[in-house]
């Protein structure tokens, strides 16, 4: 097996980058992003530097950092290393939260950078399958609702919960009936981001393939 990674933006949605990688012995230098990391192991084991400190990677777990965070990362042990890698913007993610979530401001990962959640794990890997494919406008946003919002309720750096949907039920309706007129064709879901009434548009979209 040799090493390659692929890189890619999706400019549908704000230039995401999104990024396949399968390393035997690389390196990275010391270095920062000026957006989010959020990655899976899927094979070997990696270590990084992040905040004075050394943390092991090993298939499985999960890799979630802060922008202009500087870090390292290297293969660790003789099997390599293979994970999926996606980087969204602060914007993106501001968007999603301000949102669906009780803040307005900011908001930030936890300090520890290596996580162990199966079910975060497969919301990454499926939005990354779903983007490689270049699936349908709906599914990727979809997916990308689905596990950024699990993400920031459950690892944010400050405790997080999702609006409530009671007063917005009627907006709900709205949104479900737009959506399963327009299905065909390539909707764009992130419109319903910008106005308050939908900030349960991801759990509305679960329904759909």
């Amino acid at each position: 097996m040799q090493e390659q990674a692929t890189f890619w933006r999706d400019s549908d949605l704000r230039n995401l980058e999104v990024m396949h990688a399968n390393y035997l012995t690389h390196e990275f230098a010391p270095h920062r992003h000026a957006t989010f990391v959020t990655s899976v192991i899927d094979r070997g084991v990696g270590t990084l530097w992040y905040r004075g400190a050394n943390h092991v990677a090993p298939a499985g777990s999960l890799v979630v950092l802060n922008p202009d965070e500087i870090h390292t990362g290297s293969v660790y042990g003789a099997e390599g290393w293979t994970y999926r890698a996606l980087y969204p913007g602060v914007d993106l993610l501001a968007s999603i939260t301000d949102s669906m979530t009780e803040r307005t401001s900011q908001v930030y990962f936890s300090s520890s950078p290596v996580l162990t959640d199966p079910t975060l794990a497969t919301l990454l890997r499926r939005l990354h399958s779903v983007l490689e494919e270049n699936c349908s406008l709906l599914e990727r946003e979809s997916e990308l609702l689905n596990t950024y919002s699990y993400l920031f309720t459950h690892y944010a750096e400050h405790s997080l919960a999702l609006r409530s949907i009671g007063k917005e039920s009627h907006a709900v309706q709205i949104a479900r009936e737009y959506l399963e007129a327009n299905f065909a064709s390539n909707v764009n879901a992130m419109h319903f981001l910008i106005d308050k009434s939908y900030p349960l548009l991801s759990h509305l979209l679960q329904g759909y393939p």
